[in-house]
């Protein structure tokens, strides 16, 4: 039950301060976390395909979150929203600033 409070505890503390991609990305290290800690604690076997499905996953998430080309944030891809968090900072009743 602790363990379920924390880890939705943890999401909802960084769906306010972190970028959707970012958070929705990091959900797909869920699976090889979960192994890890099978077999840290029960030791329950690491398989070759367990292994590679780890780096796969680790892979793909860094790719994701590597920096963009302006040094700023994850990288979205081209035609990529700029809104941060899991909404716009108008929804968020916080005012729109304006680049000097």
């Amino acid at each position: 039950m602790f363990s379920n409070l924390g880890g939705y505890g943890c999401y909802w503390a960084s769906t306010r301060r972190l970028a959707a991609t970012s958070i929705s990305t990091l959900i797909y290290l869920t699976p090889p976390v979960t192994a890890l800690w099978a077999w840290a604690m029960f030791g329950d076997p690491l398989t070759a395909g367990g292994m590679l499905g780890l780096v796969v996953c680790a892979v793909g998430v860094a790719v994701v979150l590597r920096p963009g080309p302006n040094g700023e944030g994850p990288h979205q891809g081209a035609g990529a929203s700029k809104v941060s968090g899991s909404m716009g900072r108008e929804a968020r009743g916080i005012p729109a600033t304006t680049s000097r």
